[in-house]
């Protein structure tokens, strides 16, 4: 290696943020990432730890990144109170970014932006009073509005 070559800087924050949790993993004690939250770096999703996705591409548990953080952070022991904003953000944003509309019985059109191209989903949905929340049937059809 040439003795000349640069570098690119790492910024010192970066640098001892990376440090605090090799240092905390390395001892097995607890780094916090956000000091509001508690949540520790060890509790923190990887590629490893990420649950894993079926064929069609959807997570086999049907939840977003947040959801799963959340659920897993209440699983590892720590109070709900201090975990109750982190599974808001993605299902809050995905019902700001559709607009559904009952067609009678389980059948609903919801029209959504995908990639920026404005969808029309007509779906058999399932779940409703049992469940918090409908989800989608295999019997459907996509539009677009081309």
């Amino acid at each position: 290696m040439d003795d000349n070559q640069t570098f690119p800087q790492i910024p010192d924050e970066l640098y001892n943020a990376g440090w605090r949790v090799h240092y905390s993993l390395e001892n097995n004690k607890p780094y916090f990432v956000n000091e509001e939250t508690k949540m520790r770096a060890d509790t923190l999703p990887t590629l490893r730890t990420f649950p894993p996705f079926t064929a069609r591409g959807s997570s086999v548990q049907n939840l977003c990144h947040h959801q799963w953080v959340y659920e897993r952070h209440v699983n590892r022991g720590f109070p709900k109170k201090e975990a109750e904003g982190l599974g808001k953000p993605c299902q809050q944003r995905m019902d700001e970014a559709m607009t559904r509309f009952p067609l009678g019985g389980k059948r609903h059109v919801v029209v959504k932006r995908y990639r920026g191209v404005p969808d029309v989903n007509i779906r058999e949905y399932y779940g409703g009073e049992t469940k918090d929340r409908l989800l989608a049937g295999k019997r459907g059809i996509n539009l677009k509005l081309e």
